[in-house]
């Protein structure tokens, strides 16, 4: 088509419903970043309010999964000024965002604050409604880091009903995407808590629908859940290669948030299985991933393991990093 302001729309219509139909390949999926790039500048020129608030929404997931934080609360602010007023299938989007960006960093007491506001704005709004904004069920995510922030701050039984509503809606969620998110997030939290039986649970229903369609990202997260599991089930081997993959394939395809924690346990089961220096090596590892992408959420947790570590082998010292 010919330059005009008609061109740019059409092109802008393209290129979010691409970018939103991308997702299931992964919310930091590389092939993401170009066509979110045009369309914020298309936007800029031809598009209304509706329209750059669900584009900045999803910008800020992309930034966010790849763990640029900086760029994520800039486009998360921005998004929710852009929503105020436009009605709760906007603003919601726009407040979860924020929450996130305050989530990985650490501050989880403001983080908490914003996502109650995500989740307030979702009452009363149908699944259908949000998987036709956002391309996914996105009360899931919410709900999900709702969950985990509660578990975190010390409130476990509000986290364990917050894991519950998300497995029951994933069951009864008739899109399979927003189905293998939301019982896989419910698996993330038992995962912290360490109920392995919840955690299969959950990830049973996640392999089937990962084995019908693929879903590159939430596999990655299945794989995960399955090496910790085996390992806890006594197949070390099987769940420290599953693990390993699943470190490798997440950050193939941009997939960064939980890295650190990834190494993290995995420097435990190495250390487990008497490979201390590997699992020391490991562990500075997500030490220094918690320095350079500012992932602090988890970060009492990996000194936790780096001290533990320490206290198995007195001479790993000499393999940590000084500020260990």
């Amino acid at each position: 088509m010919p330059a005009s302001a008609e061109r740019d729309r059409e092109e802008l219509g393209l290129l979010t419903a691409d970018a939103a139909l991308l997702i299931s390949k992964g919310f930091g999926a590389p092939e993401r970043e170009e066509p979110l790039k045009r369309a914020y500048e298309l936007c800029s020129r031809v598009g209304d309010r509706q329209e750059l608030a669900s584009l900045l929404y999803q910008i800020g997931q992309f930034y966010i999964q790849r763990l640029r934080l900086v760029e994520a609360r800039k486009f998360a602010e921005q998004a929710v000024e852009v929503g105020r007023g436009l009605g709760p299938i906007f603003e919601t989007g726009a407040w979860h965002n924020l929450a996130e960006t305050y989530f990985w960093a650490g501050d989880l007491s403001q983080a908490q604050v914003h996502l109650q506001q995500a989740v307030d704005l979702c009452e009363g709004l149908s699944p259908r409604e949000l998987i036709q904004s956002y391309g996914f069920d996105q009360w899931s995510l919410s709900a999900a880091f709702m969950g985990v922030t509660e578990l975190l701050l010390g409130a476990p039984e509000r986290a364990f009903s917050w894991a519950g509503k998300l497995a029951e809606r994933g069951k009864a969620n008739p899109h399979p995407y927003s189905r293998a998110l939301e019982c896989m997030e419910a698996a993330w939290i038992s995962m912290i808590e360490s109920d392995a039986t919840a955690a299969r649970e959950y990830g049973d229903v996640v392999r089937q629908l990962c084995d019908e369609y693929g879903f590159p990202e939430i596999l990655g997260f299945r794989g995960h859940l399955d090496g910790w599991i085996h390992f806890l089930q006594g197949e070390r081997e099987i769940g420290i290669s599953e693990l390993t993959s699943a470190i490798d394939s997440l950050g193939a395809m941009g997939s960064l948030i939980r890295n650190a924690w990834r190494h993290a346990i995995l420097a435990t089961m190495l250390s487990e299985t008497g490979r201390h220096q590997a699992a020391a090596e490991t562990v500075a590892r997500a030490i220094k991933l918690v320095e350079t992408t500012g992932e602090q959420w988890a970060e009492s947790e990996v000194y936790r393991i780096a001290g533990e570590l320490l206290l198995r082998k007195p001479d790993a010292d000499a393999l940590l990093p000084s500020n260990v």
